[in-house]
């Protein structure tokens, strides 16, 4: 059990904030805890996800004393198991360094077909086809396209920079002629994806086209450590040998020529 505070907030290494100041205890729990997510770099939607995750494990613990066995009773039970395991390991390291689940059991994962997505894709209207062939022809995530600086001359799609330390993208191209990004917001793609797939009987969100850019990307014998890379991930293969490249060329310029290269091939 956690003595003193029930609510007392400890950073990664187990120090309280770390680098925080004492003045820092003198807010609620809640912004303690925006604080020592903010300090670990993550997105504003990663942020507001994990605030309501805690919201609801405090509604959850019903002020009882905040133990092992409360936190592992209440993961299982949460329907968002993963972001919760990552936000009490964040928040109450202590009480969470010997907790251990069973390993995931590998479900493979069914990529509609090529003549599916064409069905789930003329359900669509104008705006929303074009969000579903960007996604699909570049490989973003769907927060990184909406936000992205669109070059339809050389077909360039350019992410801002990435505020996380997990999610990179660098530089992304598309095939299919279009000159400006809808505006729409993330939700709404996500429900209008939803309603399509009711309305189609095919499921398909904006995520799983991600899936889709890489399987096509595959198909055309593109390694996978230069797809990882290509939706923004990083690969140890993916530097060997290339070191001295590195050190003449920014890390920018680098994925640029490599992802140019990856466009033509899947233009052949």
């Amino acid at each position: 059990m956690v003595k003193g505070d029930r609510l007392k907030i400890c950073s990664s290494s187990g120090s309280r904030f770390d680098s925080l100041s004492a003045a820092s205890w003198f807010l609620k729990p809640i912004e303690r805890v925006r604080i020592v997510l903010l300090n670990r770099g993550i997105t504003l939607d990663s942020l507001r996800n994990y605030i309501n995750c805690y919201k609801i494990f405090i509604k959850f613990t019903n002020n009882q004393p905040i133990t092992t066995e409360l936190i592992e009773e209440y993961i299982l039970k949460s329907k968002q198991k993963r972001t919760n395991v990552s936000l009490m390991r964040i928040i109450y390291p202590e009480l969470t360094k010997d907790l251990k689940f069973p390993k995931r059991t590998f479900k493979l994962k069914i990529l509609p077909s090529d003549q599916e997505l064409q069905t789930f894709y003329n359900g669509l209207d104008e705006r929303e086809k074009i969000i579903f062939t960007l996604l699909r022809e570049s490989g973003l995530r769907i927060g990184e396209l909406l936000g992205a600086q669109l070059d339809p001359v050389n077909q360039m799609l350019i992410p801002k920079e990435h505020s996380g330390q997990t999610k990179h993208s660098y530089i992304s191209f598309y095939r299919t002629p279009v000159n400006e990004i809808p505006k729409i917001s993330k939700k709404r793609i996500e429900y209008l994806f939803f309603e399509n797939s009711r309305k189609t009987g095919i499921k398909v969100n904006p995520h799983l086209l991600r899936s889709v850019f890489a399987r096509d990307m595959s198909k055309r014998g593109v390694p996978s450590h230069y797809i990882d890379a290509y939706c923004g991930g990083f690969h140890r293969v993916f530097f060997q040998g290339l070191i001295q490249i590195l050190v003449l060329m920014s890390l920018r310029r680098f994925m640029i020529n490599i992802q140019r290269m990856c466009i033509l091939i899947l233009r052949l």
